[in-house]
């Protein structure tokens, strides 16, 4: 199974050269900016696509695909913004900001806010990984919250304190968890977009409403 994850993801990313991290910004009519902005950067000791849609004012959503032992980033670092990052397949060790690391297998999901990974490193131990991450910047959503997530009682200022303030958390895969993001692996392009919003509303909803004794120490 390993084998074959590894070979369909170098099959995605045939066209790009080692060495390269390719980015790319699928607006779809959005004028808001980018979380890869100019203090962006990134080092990769193999290749990896990074494919960036904004969904709604200050939330954007990105497919990761690498294939590589090593990718180290450096981006600016926000208290406020909300990091949420889905692995699909492989395995990551994802070393951060003041000694800690926070360890995911296929399934498991970090929240963590952009001040947590501004200066990181995500190691690759099986030379392969595919995941999903979900960038919340939370002082726009506390201003312009879309309608659903007010009627579900989702408050940017609760999900701040709760994943902004302190370590990584670190969630073990669940069929909540692969009900969420399955979906967006294999969806048409036509829809993408449109799912990538349901799926936006629904994974804040979940995390709102998230027990805290469901998290798991992952992280060291």
């Amino acid at each position: 199974m390993k084998k074959e994850e590894s070979k369909v993801i170098a099959q995605k990313l045939q066209k790009i050269p080692n060495g390269t991290l390719a980015l790319k910004h699928c607006r779809a009519g959005g004028t808001g900016s980018t979380f890869f902005g100019e203090q962006f950067r990134a080092v990769t000791a193999g290749k990896g696509c990074v494919e960036a849609y904004e969904t709604f004012p200050g939330i954007e959503v990105s497919f990761n695909v690498f294939l590589a032992s090593e990718v180290k980033f450096r981006h600016d670092a926000s208290d406020s913004v909300l990091e949420i990052y889905y692995c699909r397949s492989g395995r990551v060790g994802w070393n951060m900001q003041g000694g800690t690391a926070v360890y995911l297998g296929a399934g498991d999901v970090t929240a963590h806010s952009m001040a947590c990974c501004a200066d990181s490193a995500m190691m690759f131990p099986l030379g392969y990984s595919e995941g999903i991450s979900i960038s919340v910047d939370l002082k726009q959503l506390s201003s312009i919250c879309p309608e659903v997530l007010k009627n579900a009682g989702v408050e940017a200022d609760q999900l701040r304190d709760r994943f902004c303030s302190g370590k990584p958390s670190a969630i073990p895969s669940c069929s909540d968890l692969e009900h969420i993001f399955a979906p967006l692996f294999s969806a048409p392009v036509s829809v993408r977009i449109s799912l990538l919003k349901l799926k936006v509303l629904e994974i804040l909803i979940y995390l709102s409403n998230m027990k805290v004794q469901f998290t798991r120490d992952y992280t060291g």
